[in-house]
This record gives structure tokens, sequence and C-alpha cells, in this order.
């Protein structure tokens, strides 16, 4: 036993950085094996396993309405998304996609335009 230490400190002045490093590397394993029966003895109690799914219900499926589904866009904003696509594909400039986007409110007109 005096040997193994006496190597040991040897190989701890010479090369420290390969000590310390089988040294912590050696520790999780070890306590891998240590730490779980003396955290029973302490009274330590594992939580409840977290559930990985849902709970299905017992019954059949509701069908989902689609009151939740967005709204068919209006006539306005139909026009101007046909006028937008054709001024895009012939590239021409026109006041009139202007003054058809004036007439929407706001937040319809930041949504086209981005």
């Amino acid at each position: 036993m005096a040997a193994l230490f006496r190597t040991m400190q040897r190989w701890a002045h010479e090369s420290p950085v390969y000590f310390y490093s089988v040294v912590i590397g050696t520790t999780g394993p070890v306590m891998l094996a240590v730490v779980p029966p003396i955290r029973r003895k302490l009274g330590y109690i594992p939580p409840e396993m977290i559930p990985s799914s849902y709970p299905v219900p017992g019954r059949g499926r509701r069908p989902v309405s689609n009151e939740f589904d967005d709204p068919p866009p209006s006539e306005k904003v139909k026009r101007l998304l046909e006028y937008k696509e054709k001024m895009e594909r012939e590239a021409i400039g026109d006041d009139r996609f202007a003054q058809l986007s004036a007439q929407l409110p706001q937040r319809v007109r930041d949504n086209l335009l981005s």
C-alpha cells in the first residue's frame, strides 16, 4: 500500500494534469455506487415520475367546431391580393394598389405588404 501511495505522490508531482484527470474521472463511478444508499439512509424519497403522455378520456371523441378557424378574406382583400399579384407579375407600379390598400384596416395592410 505504501508503494501505491508513493507512486501516486510521485505521479502528482511529475504530471499533475494526468494525475488529477484520473482522480476526477474515478470519482464519478465511485459516487454512483456510494451516494444512493447514503441518500436512502438519510430519508430521501424520489419524486413521482412525470407523465410521458396525456391521459386519453374514456369516451368518444367530440368533433371540433371550425369557429376558431380564420374567416375567409373579404372581397376588398381578395381584390387587393389579385391586383398585387398582377402588379408583381407585370412589375409595373400603379397608384391603384395604394388606393385599394388605403381602404383596408392597418393590421391587414401590414400583413399584406410584408
